[in-house]
């Protein structure tokens, strides 16, 4: 025996969901990008057009109408200038734009719009556009699906590709449809200030262009959601900067470089100056500071120093330092001298004449000399670079008093000193990197330089690196220096003379002190009026020659050219002053008294002062930012349990750094930089502090959202940017197919995902400092105290309901189409899938039969039982393979179109003839009572149930109606001969506002037990089927409140000029999961035209707990309780729980052989031999 559930067609939505109306920020998210094509691009598309409701939201920019288009969506171009974004800080970089700036910057369009756009293919950064005036975007605008009215939002979505305006069945850009509405048709004008009009777009368009020569975009393809604004000639730039003509060849040495644009060598030019060398006498003489250098007193004193030879922009760019700043990509060069005078001393005081000889020491110590080079104080004779004939790192000794003494290639002698260049003299193979980052930037090698590498893979053609065994510096100092020892040599001896040699004067005296230190050579120590000590410095020696008085009689001096007769002064070195002869002043006498010493004595003394170094470094900073985005590869709901896409993507993003270069630019990161992806939970009713992230966040995503429920899904942790693109680069992550939570009832949670990357920035701050590129984390590759987060990505966790059909089939004339929901029950946050698939949904007992297709909807108990979930019957579990249409009739292929149409009208007319149409109809809300025990009431319009009245007392029968708890109770009777029957015939729409439940005589088993108990309905017994109780209710519609968990009746929907429509939960118009949550059994037939299953409960996580428990005890379905802060289900039943019951009891049939007693007859209405039930 089967029973017809459904007279007329019936569809089940193909995705019922309810979820709770709690709403959420969603932010625009990218999965996989493109590789950058030149300053145009963008593929962002959306992902769905619009429902069918008419609230539903439409994204869609050729669908216009009304005057002005002023209807429906539409598209525009929209216009917004580099100045605008930096003076709004909605940028930093004008070569590295995000989608979020542009939102953010165009307020027409809806922030969170991005969430229903698919960027399969696009960055979501616009690149290439540091030297425009601004951006053009293309914008989409989003309306209501009221037809006809269609109703803009008044905000739109964006930046999204050209081409789905120009071609709405993209990608079928073909002359049908849609495709042939003109431009001017659904082009609209809604951005305000930001508008750009179609044709000055295209010219717009043209002009990008013929700027930047590219032909493989074209307007009419509209392959492309922004470009870049070349309206008007590139402006002027410092003369310096290579970048203004391409043909110009870089500054370089015209001394060194006979290539060297630029003329005639420069004569006169200052030390600083890199492009000059110096001459010979300028280096101990000007260029090395604290040099001491006479015959009498010498040291020794060196200089290094560095220049970054490329354009930088920078206040002392190519000024030789003794400390620079450089990015990957400039040249660097080092120059060196070191100056020796004291190995010079007493050089040029040997004299012999005709009279006296003078005599000196030769310095005693030799200076001992060599370059050296390290990396990050790590010395490395490598990065000494050639070709200098002192740059081999080798010791180099000095003692001899020739001027010249070191001399070779690329060195510039100069007296007791020299000078050289690293790298110098053209070396073979050079350091420079022939690499397109390089070159495509216009930072090319400079002759003479060493070119700095900053690949950390990828790297060729690059010299420099080569010739050092690194493929970057980024993060290094580079260190060139000499290693020397402080010689100084001096004459140790002073001597004070006084007095004369004259007629009868000999006053001629000398004081010699020696052993002079070399801070204190050449001071003569004496005391003064006061007795006290001072040092005099050597005044030099004057005489007295007047030659007039030579050989003159009297008591006059005899003055004997080169005999010294009278002397006074201090002088360096040893000798004595005195005079010898007779005394006699005699005429012609010339000899007689003379001057002694014959000789001059220089000693020279030397000593060693230790070990001294010159350092000359160049440093190169590490230099970025960041930008993450996260994606959910869902429109606006996920479901517990089932598969669910996330991924995200990270940026490295150009940096200001003006103290390195004038332009912003990228460098690689450090190996220890980590993306991070994360997927979280946030309950309802939960307030964050925020929903956007932040680029500098002192805690990484979890802490960040606050969430307790947080789950790390990848990290990716290594080099970033390793190419060192000055742009810097973009990356996505993978696609992770990750399990929505099924491990608890997270119905109207957020099922969220962000990612984050570690560290935030090469920077601790925003500005720059030579110590914040010299140390920390510019040095060490990035600030380890800040994250940057990214924006999260939501979608709400909702549920697919399903219903059941107990005892019994379901027969209807048309199609059916059921949610079948494929999960892994009872997973926590995990890969999909992790553990065994099931699949749960809507399903009857017995056979389906249908006039056409059925979709979802299992025949034969198919998705009802399983093994280890609620029930434990013998059909096994409900695997993704197995067949769930197992009684589902077919005669063709399809899966339905059963080939039986037309349910036999007997039925119904037999029914309607036996049960109402001997129905009086004298409207009464009244119900009667008959002798025969049949109660019955006939009602014009609209009635709830409650309104009915209970019929008064007729002695000839038995009681069985009665309210109580806001139910209506039909129970036995103890009339064995009797009709205990009721029948309810509404001739409009019958509200069921309280529970209709059988039960035994004064029973109240509604009230007591869960209406979805298996064993409600067991009191309900008699030693005679005639006894048993049955409703029917003839309706044109019925609707049902969500507070009636219960209907005991047969419901027949059978009227003319009517819907016959039953619904199930009627007073909330679109339940949440807090709304119309409690799961309903209607236990009888029902025949309907139509059916709308609004109810939310069941289809809960997990498998159940329902093991152990006697099948007549088991409960189905949930009941939410709303709590402040969320809900909480009463039950744990699992997946498998309904949300509506049609359950044909028993007692059905037996109240059905009981009436055929009475005056039955049987017909065949159709018969087809079925598979065994079990």
């Amino acid at each position: 025996m089967y029973f017809n559930l459904l007279k007329k067609h019936y569809k089940i939505f193909s995705s019922l969901f309810l979820c709770l109306l709690f709403f959420f920020s969603f932010f625009f998210s990218s999965s996989v990008f493109a590789e950058r094509g030149g300053a145009a691009g963008g593929t962002a598309a959306p992902i769905s057009g619009c429902g069918s409701s008419p609230k539903n939201i439409c994204y869609s920019s050729w669908n216009t109408g009304g005057e002005g288009n002023s209807q429906g969506g539409g598209g525009e171009w929209v216009y917004i200038t580099m100045k605008e974004l930096l003076e709004r800080n909605l940028i930093t970089d004008p070569d590295s734009i995000s989608y979020k700036a542009i939102r953010r910057g165009i307020p027409a369009i809806n922030l969170e719009s991005a969430r229903h756009l698919d960027y399969a293919g696009d960055s979501q950064m616009i690149r290439g556009c540091g030297k425009a005036d601004g951006v053009y975007a293309f914008i989409s605008h989003r309306y209501h699906n009221n037809a006809p009215v269609f109703t803009p939002t008044g905000d739109a979505y964006g930046p999204n590709k050209f081409a789905y305006f120009h071609f709405p069945h993209y990608k079928g850009p073909t002359n049908r449809g849609e495709n042939t509405i003109s431009p001017e048709k659904k082009y609209v004008n809604r951005a305000g200030p930001y508008h750009v009009e179609y044709d000055k777009a295209e010219k717009e368009f043209q002009k990008y262009l013929d700027y930047t020569k590219r032909n493989d975009l074209k307007w009419d393809d509209g392959e492309f959601s922004w470009f870049c604004s070349y309206g008007e000639p590139p402006h002027g730039c410092d003369p310096n900067d290579p970048t203004c003509d391409k043909n110009r060849k870089p500054d370089c040495d015209p001394n060194t470089d006979p290539t060297c644009s630029g003329g005639d060598k420069r004569k006169d030019c200052p030390l600083d100056d890199p492009t000059c060398t110096p001459k010979g006498p300028d280096i101990c003489n000007a260029l090395v500071p604290g040099v001491i250098g006479s015959s009498y007193k010498g040291n020794t004193a060196a200089i290094s120093q560095v220049t970054n030879l490329s354009y930088t922009g920078t206040e002392n760019y190519k000024k030789w330092q003794p400390f620079v700043l450089a990015r990957p990509g400039d040249s660097i060069r080092f120059r060196h001298a070191l100056c020796y005078p004291a190995q010079g001393v007493g050089h040029d005081l040997v004299k012999n004449t005709e009279n006296y000889t003078i005599t000196a020491d030769s310095p005693s110590i030799a200076n001992k000399f060599r370059l050296y080079a390290s990396r990050n104080n790590n010395e490395d004779n490598r990065y000494l670079f050639k070709n200098s004939a002192l740059a081999d790192g080798n010791v180099r000794s000095v003692l001899t008093q020739s001027p010249h003494a070191i001399t070779g290639a690329g060195i510039i002698s100069a007296d007791y000193g020299f000078y050289t260049e690293s790298p110098t003299d053209s070396p073979s193979p050079s350091y420079s990197c022939d690499n397109t980052i390089f070159t495509q930037n216009n930072n090319r090698a400079i002759h003479d330089g060493f070119q700095i590498p900053g690949f950390a893979s990828g790297v060729s053609n690059c010299n420099s690196a080569n010739q050092t065994g690194s493929s970057t510096e980024v993060g290094n100092k580079i260190t060139q220096g000499i290693a020397y020892n402080d010689v100084r040599s001096w004459v140790s001896s002073v001597t004070k003379v006084s007095g004369e040699c004259s007629c009868g004067t000999n006053t001629a005296s000398s004081d010699t002190q020696t052993n002079k230190t070399f801070e204190n050579a050449g001071t003569f120590r004496a005391k003064d009026a006061q007795g006290n000590y001072n040092d005099q410095g050597v005044v030099g020696i004057t005489e007295d020659t007047d030659p007039y008085l030579v050989g003159h009689p009297g008591n006059h001096k005899i003055i004997t050219p080169g005999q010294l007769p009278s002397l006074k002064g201090t002088s360096w070195g040893t000798f004595s002053y005195s005079c010898t002869g007779d005394g006699s002043c005699e005429e012609g006498s010339k000899v007689r008294y003379k001057s002694n010493p014959r000789s001059i004595y220089y000693p020279i003394a030397s000593r060693d002062y230790g070990d001294r170094y010159t350092g000359a470094s160049v440093v190169t900073p590490y230099n970025f930012n960041t930008y993450v985005t996260s994606s959910i590869d869902s429109d606006n709901v996920v479901f517990s349990g089932e598969q669910v896409n996330i991924s995200g993507s990270y940026h490295i993003l150009s940096r200001s750094n003006t103290m390195v270069a004038k332009n912003p630019y990228a460098t690689h990161t450090s190996d220890k930089e980590t993306f991070r992806i994360y997927e979280l939970l946030i309950p309802p009713h939960t307030s964050l502090h925020t929903l956007s992230g932040d680029d500098r966040s002192d805690q990484d995503v979890c802490r960040y959202y606050g969430s307790d429920n947080c789950h790390l899904v990848k990290a990716v942790r290594g080099v970033m940017n390793p190419e060192g693109n000055y742009n810097g680069s973009d990356q996505d992550s993978d696609i992770f197919s990750r399990t929505v939570p099924d491990n608890g009832e997270y119905v109207g949670y957020k099922y969220c995902t962000a990612t984050s990357i570690w560290p935030a920035s090469s920077h601790n701050t925003t500005t720059n400092t030579i110590d914040n590129n010299t140390s920390g984390p510019a040095i060490s590759g990035g600030d380890e105290t800040k994250f940057n987060v990214s924006d999260l990505s939501c979608v709400t966790i909702a549920k697919k309901p399903n219903f059941q059909v107990w005892g019994g089939g379901m027969f209807t004339n048309g199609q059916i189409e059921a949610a079948v929901s494929r999960k892994t029950p009872g997973q926590s946050f995990s890969s999909y899938p992790s553990a065994a698939e099931k699949i749960f949904g809507s399903w009857d007992e017995y056979h389906v039969i249908a006039g056409g297709r059925v979709y979802g909807f299992g025949s034969g108990a198919s998705l009802g039982y399983e093994k280890g979930y609620n029930y434990n019957l013998p059909t096994g579990g409900s695997n993704p393979s197995n067949n769930i249409y197992n009684l589902t009739i077919a005669n063709r292929k399809n899966i339905g179109e059963s080939g039986v149409y037309g349910l036999p009208s007997g039925l119904l007319s037999r029914l309607k003839a036996r049960y109402r149409d001997n129905i009086a109809k004298n409207s009464s809300l009244k119900i009667t009572t008959h002798d025969t025990g049949l109660q019955n009431t006939y009602i014009r319009g609209d009635v709830n149930l409650s309104q009915i009245q209970l019929p008064d007392h007729n002695p000839k029968t038995t009681d069985t109606l009665f309210r109580t708890y806001d139910t209506l109770y039909k129970t036995i009777t103890t009339a064995d001969k009797q009709n205990n029957t009721l029948v309810l015939y509404v001739d409009g729409t019958l509200t069921i506002d309280q529970n209709l439940c059988y039960s035994a005589f004064g029973g109240n088993n509604c009230q007591y037990e869960t209406s979805t108990k298996q064993a409600a309905y067991t009191d309900v017994s008699t030693e005679s089927i005639t006894k048993l109780p049955q409703i029917l209710i003839f309706a044109k519609n019925i609707n049902v409140l969500s507070k009636v968990n219960r209907v005991d009746a047969w419901l027949i929907l059978d009227e003319d000029n009517a819907s016959n429509n039953l619904n199930t939960c009627s007073d909330v118009n679109e339940p949440s999961a807090e709304q119309c949550s409690e799961t309903i059994i209607f236990n009888g037939p029902v025949f309907a035209k139509s059916l709308t299953l609004k109810r939310t409960g069941g289809a809960n996580h997990g498998g159940g707990s329902m093991a152990g428990i006697p099948a007549d005890q088991r409960v189905l379905g949930t009941r939410y309780d709303k709590h402040e802060g969320g809900y909480y289900a009463i039950s744990s039943d699992g997946s498998v729980a309904p949300a509506e019951i049609f359950n044909l009891r028993s007692d059905a049939y037996y109240w059905g052989v009981g009436q055929a007693q009475r005056s039955g007859i049987a017909e065949v209405v159709y018969q087809r031999e079925l598979a065994p039930r079990y």
